[in-house]
């Protein structure tokens, strides 16, 4: 009797009884103790992933053009509220008034002072002012024309020098500066007269022509 194994290959096997043996033939292998290889087995669980390489050295390449720019941020919280400025210029305006009663009919005289170009812009103007009352019309005639004017001037007063009843009378006019200085000037009134026919009414007038002067014995 005889067994035969697979044909072919190194583990090729013949095996045949003889006699009451057993006999061996066939490849290489044969006898051997060597088995028909099996069937690769089932792949193996996924191993532990390796650890993290080092970083490799940064690449030569140019630098990228810019990028657009980004949106418009929100805006801000409120800053605090900053401190109380300086106190700013302050504005001149001032006028006074006074009737020399003696002359008829009776006259009022007035000093003016004001800034035509608003406050702390250096362009005080002062001005003489003559009128017959009730109803009489102001004549006016600046008197900070003139180049020993101060400047800073911001009050006037009108007074008279003396009382005048048909002649030229001396009016004074004193102004006080920011600064607490006291300046006077004059001008010279003529009062009103009536008309003698035919003679016509002269109105009053003031003639203004002093310098200004800084008064002795400041306060």
């Amino acid at each position: 009797m005889s067994v035969a194994g697979p044909s072919g290959g190194d583990d090729y096997c013949e095996i045949t009884v003889e006699d009451g043996r057993t006999v061996l033939s066939g490849g290489d292998d044969c006898g051997k103790g060597k088995g028909k290889t099996g069937a690769t087995g089932a792949t193996g669980t996924t191993g532990a992933t390796g650890a993290t390489g080092a970083t490799g050295a940064t690449g030569a390449g140019a630098t990228g053009a810019t990028g657009a720019t980004g949106a418009t941020g929100a805006t801000g919280a409120t800053g605090a509220t900053g401190g109380t400025g300086a106190t700013g210029p302050g504005s001149c305006n001032d006028i006074d008034t006074y009737n020399p009663l003696a002359i008829e009919p009776l006259h009022q005289i007035s000093g003016a002072l004001f800034d035509p170009d608003g406050p702390g812009t250096g362009t005080v103007e002062a001005h003489a002012g003559v009128r017959t009352v009730p109803g009489g019309t102001y004549t006016w005639t600046e008197i900070s024309d003139d180049d020993t004017f101060p400047l800073d001037a911001c009050s006037i007063s009108a007074s008279s020098n003396g009382l005048a009843v048909t002649a030229a009378d001396n009016v004074s006019f004193q102004v006080v500066t920011t600064a607490g200085v006291v300046w006077e000037t004059q001008c010279t009134l003529v009062p009103f007269v009536a008309a003698v026919p035919p003679l016509p009414a002269v109105e009053p007038t003031l003639t203004c022509d002093d310098n200004w002067t800084l008064v002795t014995d400041q306060p």
